[in-house]
């Protein structure tokens, strides 16, 4: 079933290490098990586990793509996810679907929100948090390859991200988890 949104402010939750990559200019392509059939406008980009969104973008139509094609090293350049972790995302599909990134605008300064964490990834804002978004949406550049040092440091630091050291947590039946 494809994605379906009402019209309004959203946000697509994503691991800290992609952001950073996306931020960077490197992360083209967000890869989805479901197809989503509109262009959205100024989505909102939220790093899991921080609750804090750090760009707003646009992201195409999705398109079906087969795995073993997204595999291929042309393709990583574009969705920057480790053919390991691709095929573990995908499970038993065959095919993901794929929507482009673009007019990527960071944020000068990263805005906290306080919406709930979850294994949702996408989420509808609160009208109480639209004023500090869009002052920063004002103040928002068109993607350049220079983002502020401190906000990479930051997603690299974050739970998820690629400097993060994750720890072992064990569950209540014993059996360790990373995060």
């Amino acid at each position: 079933m494809p994605h379906r949104f009402p019209p309004g402010p959203r946000v697509l939750q994503i691991h800290p290490k992609y952001i950073a990559a996306v931020l960077a200019g490197l992360k083209r392509m967000e890869l989805s098990k479901r197809p989503q059939r509109q262009d959205l406008r100024d989505v909102y980009l939220m790093a899991i586990g921080t609750r804090t969104v750090y760009a707003v973008a646009d992201l195409a139509p999705s398109y079906p793509m087969p795995l073993e094609e997204l595999l291929l090293p042309s393709y990583y350049l574009a969705h920057q996810v480790p053919p390991a972790d691709l095929r573990h995302y995908a499970g038993e599909r065959a095919v993901l679907h794929c929507s482009a990134f673009s007019r990527v605008r960071p944020f000068a300064v990263p805005v906290p929100l306080s919406v709930k964490h979850g294994p949702v990834r996408w989420r509808r804002l609160d009208s109480s948090e639209l004023p500090s978004l869009d002052a920063a949406c004002r103040q928002a550049t068109l993607h350049t390859a220079v983002v502020a040092p401190a906000v990479l440091e930051a997603l690299m630091q974050a739970p998820g991200g690629v400097g993060h050291r994750p720890t072992q947590v064990v569950r209540k039946r014993g059996r360790p988890r990373h995060h």
